[in-house]
């Protein structure tokens, strides 16, 4: 049987062409609907920054407040940088439920939701940080409340929009500091700080507190054991009538070197002690006093110092009873022992005296200083 031979087929050519030709004119089209406006194109996820005179337009919110030094604004959890107009700053939004947040170091300080239609605005009065409220007993004194060296008013009474974070607030009269101690305030928080009644006639008060340095910055540390003048009087946080002069403090806490510090309180006032472990380590410094001395010879004092570099500076302060300045003894480094240093006391700088208190006060290179315990001397 013969085969029917197969029709021929015509091959179209064209085909290829003529979808090109198609392609390029849908291509043209687009482009010239949206140069008349006819078709827009889709939004970008991006808060757009107000850089055009066309975009005051946008939807935005306004702070007419000054923004806080630290503070930066998220929009929907993108970090924008807001425009400075007459009216206050702009900050952009798109024209949905957005979210406003003010953010520092410490985290959010204030945040809003709003909900703008195309073209319109709103102004934001933000609270900042949180409040402290000052009480005082009612055997205490009155006076002028100062906060992180600046005056803020009177006590009793409180202190609105305060940053978060730890503060120093003092209650004074003049140049005469009544109370003082570290406050720290959360962010929409209430921080009550209680004035004491004043310490009795011819003493004065110390305010102990240990902080330890943390991720998020330092937090309160109490129960950290706290010696004054060598003898054990409680734990952080401590608030104890001594009398008016010099005392040595030193805190204690498991696995960082003890902090000390020496310094004089009078007599009607507060002094603030705050040892802040974490930070950098002061130097370790530790005095070698004999117990007891004849008043007609030369003492020598064996000082010594831990430090990783030099020594820049370092005196035996000695605190002769009645008497309201110190004497100074210089620093000498030992020829015979690394890390020792001697101060000499010239039997004829305390005649008359029968007690000697003083302590050691040092410096490195590395200016990071360094106190001993006070220290008792018979003569």
């Amino acid at each position: 049987m013969s085969r029917k031979p197969k029709p021929n087929r015509k091959t179209k050519n064209g085909g290829f062409l003529w979808g090109l030709s198609l392609g390029l004119a849908c291509a043209f089209g687009v482009l010239v609907a949206q140069d008349q406006g006819w078709w827009g194109t889709p939004a970008s996820s991006e808060v757009p920054l107000v850089t055009t005179e066309a975009a005051m337009t946008a939807p935005a919110v306004f702070l007419t407040d000054d923004l806080p030094k630290g503070v930066s604004i998220f929009v929907d959890g993108k970090k924008i940088e807001a425009e400075t107009t007459e009216t206050g700053l702009r900050i952009p939004i798109p024209g949905s439920n957005s979210k406003v947040d003010f953010r520092n170091d410490h985290g959010s300080l204030w945040s809003t939701r709003h909900h703008i239609e195309t073209a319109s605005s709103d102004t934001l009065r933000p609270k900042w940080g949180g409040e402290i409220v000052i009480e005082v007993d009612a055997q205490a004194q009155r006076g002028e409340v100062w906060l992180d060296g600046k005056p803020v008013g009177q006590a009793p009474g409180s202190i609105d929009e305060v940053p978060p974070g730890w503060h120093m607030l003092s209650l004074r009269q003049g140049d005469r500091v009544l109370f003082q101690d570290a406050c720290e305030v959360k962010n929409a928080k209430v921080t009550v700080v209680r004035v004491p009644p004043p310490p009795p006639s011819g003493k004065g008060q110390l305010s102990i507190r240990a902080r330890l340095l943390a991720r998020e910055g330092f937090e309160d540390s109490p129960g950290d054991l706290v010696f004054i003048d060598g003898v054990n009087q409680g734990q952080t946080p401590l608030l104890t009538n001594v009398e008016a002069g010099f005392h040595s403090i030193r805190i204690v806490r498991d696995g960082f070197p003890d902090f000390v510090d020496v310094l004089y309180v009078p007599a009607g006032q507060t002094k603030f002690v705050d040892a802040d472990f974490g930070r950098e380590e002061k130097l370790s410094v530790k005095v070698d006093a004999p117990a007891k001395v004849s008043g007609k010879q030369n003492v020598a004092f064996t000082v010594e110092v831990s430090t990783q570099g030099s020594l820049n500076y370092g005196e035996v302060l000695l605190l002769p009873e009645g008497q309201a300045e110190p004497i100074s003894l210089p620093l000498v480094a030992s020829q015979t022992a690394p890390g020792l240093w001697v101060a000499v006391l010239p039997a004829q700088s305390v005649a008359g005296q029968k007690k000697l208190r003083g302590y050691a006060l040092c410096r490195d290179d590395q200016d990071r200083e360094g106190a001993s315990e006070i220290f008792e001397l018979n003569l």
